[in-house]
């Protein structure tokens, strides 16, 4: 009695710290620094990083009470009773729990803020075709905050006082990964590598990459992105070649001269772009690198 009188027995430890030969008041210091110091913030871990003080999480700690409960090891009962908890203190260890009040329900507004920093929607990567010029957005995953296996881990992080938690969640996958829209842009670079050339009649018409670039079409459909030629706006971009091809058909026929005689007026031949066979054709082989392409030509003679 005399060798213990005022200090905590030896073998007796609040968690991992021991406690034993130490009076209440260097007791309270060692709870304060090495117990209860881990959880003075929690750390979460994960998608990212965040702290939060322990009066924000709903922790708070009883000192006095921890180091009370510590100093009664082998002090309450009768003879026998305090004898046994001494020795069993002294050979095997006697672990004190520490005195912590923790309301979940505090903690818990906090992981919800901390979940609307972290959600986000995952952003599918995309292709866009600027003249000749072509562009990829990465994919980025999406992620959402699972708050129930959260809390399950601040949980822990009290009870093994340790103060690390984790940020448990699922990450969300984007419907078009980047892989994905690389490839697709990378098809449509190839069709504007080099200009269009269109021949006929001994004539020819040049598509540059711009032109190119303005007849592309980029396309997402279950899941899947890809270049494809519009007709319509290929067809817009032929004007000029339509223009200067397109001949229309002289019929023959008769008039009066001044003298009063008659004179025959001949017949010319017409021709005109057979527009669905060019297109058809160009659609073809624009996406297998074929540059080159013969007008078909339609005559249209006079009745």
């Amino acid at each position: 009695f005399w060798l213990n009188s005022g200090k905590i027995h030896r073998g007796v430890e609040v968690g991992s710290v021991s406690l034993g030969g130490k009076t209440p008041a260097e007791a309270r210091q060692i709870v304060r620094d090495q117990v209860m110091g881990p959880l003075k913030e929690i750390d979460f871990d994960g998608p990212a990083h965040f702290t939060r003080e322990a009066g924000e999480m709903g922790v708070s700690f009883n000192i006095d009470r921890t180091v009370d409960k510590a100093y009664a090891v082998g002090r309450e009962g009768n003879i026998l009773d305090r004898l046994s908890e001494r020795l069993r203190a002294s050979f095997g260890g006697a672990t004190v729990a520490p005195d912590i009040d923790y309301r979940p329900e505090r903690a818990r507004g906090e992981v919800r803020e901390i979940a609307s920093r972290v959600n986000h929607l995952p952003r599918e990567a995309s292709v866009t075709i600027n003249g000749p010029e072509v562009e990829v957005t990465p994919s980025r995953d999406g992620y959402e905050l699972n708050l129930a296996a959260t809390m399950a881990s601040v949980g822990n992080a009290i009870d093994d006082m340790s103060g690390k938690a984790r940020l448990m969640g699922d990450v969300l996958d984007p419907g078009i990964i980047t892989s994905e829209a690389e490839a697709a842009a990378n098809k449509a670079r190839g069709v504007l590598s080099e200009p269009l050339v269109l021949e006929a009649e001994g004539k020819s018409w040049n598509l540059s990459s711009a032109d190119l670039g303005s007849v592309l079409d980029v396309t997402k459909q279950d899941g899947k992105i890809d270049v494809i030629l519009n007709r319509d706006h290929l067809d817009g971009r032929l004007t000029d070649l339509y223009n200067d091809l397109t001949v229309k058909p002289v019929e023959a026929s008769y008039d009066f001269d001044s003298d009063g005689d008659i004179f025959v007026k001949p017949s010319h031949e017409g021709r005109s772009v057979e527009g669905e066979k060019l297109l058809d054709s160009i659609q073809g082989g624009i996406f297998e690198g074929k540059r080159e392409y013969q007008v078909p030509i339609t005559v249209a003679k006079p009745h």
